[in-house]
């Protein structure tokens, strides 16, 4: 397959999963008490795909929803934030994947519904092959690998994204995919402290496999904590935020630095 021009139509194709998260709105409360909810388009390739658009990126979305008010809603959503929807499929016969949220003093208390849910029946069949050659980079992720028809559409994907670049989960060793199928490893922080990924970054970094990180939690869990108790103002979590993710470039690059 010819490597694609700079005129690509995508800069990044996210796979997996999609559902319509409903966070309680008393932040603090139980679960149990919480008596208001606000929906949002919710699932790590969703949300990626929607920050990407965000960040004046040209993503899109491969999943699957449910042909009922929920699966809709993520539709409609994710092109409101211009999020490409050609690979949204629908799927007849599943329901929506919904998780409901209270966010408490020791974090996210999570219930999820999706058991049998649309986007888990994702297959083949679901992914283009033009589509995927048009990307400058294809992201698939673990969850899709624990059914046989989803795991099938996520190798397809990686094997017609073989001659662009494929940012696979930090949990899959290189072996797992074949040497061909894969340009480099992304280190995720799933919340991990700064002291904890200083450790991880440090093994990782002496594989040349590992390109670099991406962290969410690790930098603006606590800020976004302190903020929401009107603890610290805006420009205080902006900064602190900014802080963290300086802090953490700084120890990858220094791991990356002793690999030579």
């Amino acid at each position: 397959m010819a490597e694609p021009s700079d005129a690509r139509a995508f800069d990044v194709i996210a796979i997996g999963r999609s559902s319509v998260d409903l966070y309680g709105q008393q932040i603090g409360t139980r679960l149990e008490d919480v008596g208001s909810f606000a929906k949002s388009v919710g699932g790590c390739p969703a949300n990626i795909a929607i920050g990407s658009a965000r960040l004046s990126l040209k993503s899109a979305l491969v999943t699957r929803v449910g042909n009922e008010q929920m699966g809709r809603f993520i539709r409609e959503q994710l092109a409101r934030e211009g999020v490409d929807i050609r690979g949204v499929a629908t799927d007849p016969e599943r329901l929506t994947a919904l998780i409901l949220l209270s966010v408490q003093g020791k974090g996210l208390s999570p219930i999820f519904y999706r058991t049998d849910c649309a986007d888990m029946a994702l297959s083949e069949a679901d992914i283009d092959e033009a589509m995927i050659a048009s990307s400058r980079a294809v992201l698939v992720t673990g969850t899709h690998f624990s059914r046989p028809d989803a795991e099938a559409a996520q190798r397809k994907a990686m094997q017609l994204a073989s001659t662009a670049r494929t940012f696979l989960r930090h949990r899959l060793p290189p072996q797992s995919v074949g040497r061909s199928l894969y340009r480099g490893v992304l280190l995720l922080g799933l919340a991990a402290t700064e002291q904890e990924l200083a450790l991880s970054f440090a093994l990782a970094a002496k594989a040349r496999t590992v390109r670099g990180f991406a962290v969410g939690r690790t930098v603006f869990e606590w800020a976004a904590r302190a903020w929401l108790a009107g603890e610290i103002t805006d420009d205080e979590a902006v900064v602190d935020m900014a802080d963290r993710f300086a802090s953490l470039t700084e120890i990858w690059s220094s791991a990356s630095r002793s690999r030579g």
